[in-house]
């Protein structure tokens, strides 16, 4: 199929995997919470992009209304809109701290950056903090569901060093149809080669396309695959 770039977004983002799971992991394991940290003083005063209310069982729900969707989170977890991390100044400070990675954080801070919201474990497992992260684009007229999975489908093959096949599953969400993906990729140099696993939900809705990436270590994925699962299935659209 040919490829379908989405905002030009689609077809780099595997290419930047390896810089944006690492990047998140600095951000998780630095503290950054769903307050989304204190504000800096030359910061115009936002209004609130992500409400937090108790959920069932044992996540918090995080509603990022800039972003229209709602997420159940792990209560334990560290959370924060991309809207908060721009405004606290959290972006800048992890440039500063790792330059390696200052493309990345430049990106976040970006109005039009797809990315809305990470989150994740602060307790890491292998020196890797495990997460989430949610990626909102628009989809060109005439783009349907079928088309954008295969676009992310096609660019995750392109892009990744894939360990293995990816494993594809139709699930029912609460905002509508999704494809479930589970897989595994290196990220770094050959010889010194992490491997990640990955499980990711692929979701439309109208006019836009919803990607959630949880990752972890494989050595935790046991332990993480139910809270993936019953994060993603809270969700929804707002």
């Amino acid at each position: 199929m040919e490829q379908v770039s989405i905002n030009g977004v689609t077809g780099q983002l595997p290419a930047v995997r390896a810089s944006l799971v690492l990047g998140l992991s600095v951000l998780l394991l630095a503290g950054c919470g769903g307050d989304g940290g204190e504000q800096r003083e030359d910061a115009p005063a936002p209004a609130p992009s992500a409400t937090t209310t108790t959920a069932s069982g044992d996540l918090e729900l995080y509603e990022v209304e800039s972003a229209g969707f709602a997420l159940g989170i792990p209560e334990a977890w560290n959370a924060a809109s991309v809207d908060d991390l721009r405004t606290s100044g959290a972006l800048e400070e992890a440039a500063k701290e790792n330059p390696n990675l200052a493309p990345f954080f430049e990106a976040l801070r970006q109005p039009n950056s797809v990315m809305k919201f990470i989150a994740g474990d602060p307790e890491p497992r292998e020196g890797f903090a495990t997460n989430v992260n949610v990626i909102v684009e628009e989809l060109p007229s005439g783009v349907g569901a079928e088309e954008y999975e295969q676009a992310n489908l096609a660019n995750i093959r392109r892009g990744l060093a894939l360990e293995g096949e990816i494993a594809e599953e139709r699930v029912g969400l609460p905002a509508g149809d999704a494809l479930r993906l589970e897989y595994r990729h290196g990220v770094g140099p050959t010889d010194e080669q992490v491997t990640l696993a990955v499980v990711q939900y692929i979701v439309t809705g109208e006019g836009e396309g919803y990607v959630l990436t949880y990752t972890t270590v494989p050595e935790a994925l046991a332990d993480y695959e139910p809270k993936f699962d019953e994060s993603a299935a809270s969700f929804n659209l707002l």
